[in-house]
């Protein structure tokens, strides 16, 4: 038989032996003494494992479980990195939209007047009524006391009358409160969009540079 045909058939004897495939496990345990075995070690549970094939593949390093109080910091810290990965998402889809609308602070500003000048005009015709309003009650109060020998009935219309111009004018400037509001809420947002606007743009040219 040729030498080659021997390392063939070895080569085969070996392919199809049943510890082929065998795995060596082995850890230290408290002492530091190394345990090995064929088999999973159960002093091993709680330890590092290294697995070797016996046809001298490479070991596999199986790291010790983790402790109660690793895994709820690890599941900790593996949610704070979602957060910030969406958090970071989130950031860089406003500056796509940013960058998207608005080519210059100009842009900005111009969508800021366009946003508040509907609540501009309300806030106006608003304080035009409460003024017009406010004169009818003036007179009304005017006539009231021009006349003091009114009977009941005409007091009591009198008086009829100037609670309903006194609940108008509470509800306009209720309305006034509220577009008020809206118009701080809109200058407020526009700021933050100006100053994140004014951010990207120095970001990018400083990287440029």
């Amino acid at each position: 038989m040729t030498k080659g045909r021997i390392i063939i058939l070895v080569s085969a004897t070996l392919s199809f032996s049943p510890f082929a495939a065998a795995e060596i496990y082995s850890c230290k345990d408290a002492t530091g003494r190394v345990i090995t075995s064929d088999r999973p070690i159960p002093e091993c549970a709680d330890r590092a494992v290294t697995v070797r094939k016996n046809v001298g593949q490479a070991a596999k390093e199986i790291p010790r479980p983790l402790t109660p109080e690793e895994r709820r910091k690890a599941q900790a810290e593996e949610a704070r990195q979602k957060e910030l990965a969406i958090a970071e998402e989130e950031r860089q889809k406003q500056e796509r939209y940013l960058l998207t609308h608005y080519r210059s602070e100009d842009d900005i500003e111009r969508d800021r007047k366009e946003k508040l000048n509907s609540v501009k005009e309300k806030i106006r015709i608003g304080n035009e009524q409460i003024q017009f309003v406010t004169k009818l009650l003036t007179d009304l109060d005017a006539e009231k006391l021009r006349r003091p020998q009114a009977s009941p009935a005409e007091s009591a219309s009198f008086d009829n009358r100037a609670n309903a111009l006194r609940n108008s004018i509470k509800k306009t400037q209720d309305s006034n409160y509220a577009a008020e509001t809206e118009q701080a809420k809109i200058n407020a947002q526009f700021d933050a969009i100006l100053k994140q606007y004014r951010e990207i743009v120095q970001e990018r040219k400083a990287k440029e540079k």
